[in-house]
């Protein structure tokens, strides 16, 4: 293609391409990272889950043996701090589900974020993809044209 046929904006399908190609590895990203903070997320309540039922385990012996008549006052007194530390764990552990609820929250944020940039960024270079088909067909049929003319010119010289 002679540089009178080369498409003028091609320059600008190059950049939209990029930024296309751009947008796509950022969406992976984001879509990693909202994959690793659900995980996170799963994680720290199977951790809460597993300290509240190892707990729950724990009252019910501990109930057993008071019903038995095995616990004196300092072990009753005992039982009452460990519940203390016990319900604090348990609040601590609340907040980090919370805070891997947060993150995963802004993860997926970000996911669609990214997903909106692409969209755009593809209807962009679509655009300029169309328009570039459209100018080369135009060019391909004034080709044609020329070369019919010059074909019809030399048939009447008799060439």
């Amino acid at each position: 293609m002679s540089s009178r046929n080369k498409y003028p904006l091609d320059p600008l399908v190059r950049v939209r391409e990029a930024r296309v190609d751009g947008a796509t590895r950022a969406v992976a990203a984001a879509t990693r990272k909202a994959e690793d903070a659900r995980a996170a997320r799963i994680a720290a309540e199977a951790s809460r889950a597993r300290a509240a039922e190892a707990a729950r385990a724990a009252r019910e012996s501990e109930r057993e043996v008071l019903e038995s008549g095995g616990l004196t006052a300092a072990d009753l007194a005992r039982a009452d701090a460990w519940e203390t530390r016990v319900q604090g764990e348990d609040q601590r552990l609340f907040g980090a589900v919370s805070r891997a609820a947060e993150a995963e929250a802004a993860a997926i944020a970000e996911e669609a974020a990214a997903r909106a940039a692409l969209a755009g960024d593809k209807a962009d270079a679509d655009v300029v993809a169309k328009d570039r088909a459209a100018w080369l067909d135009v060019a391909r049929r004034r080709a044609e044209a020329a070369e019919e003319e010059d074909a019809a010119e030399a048939w009447r010289r008799g060439e």
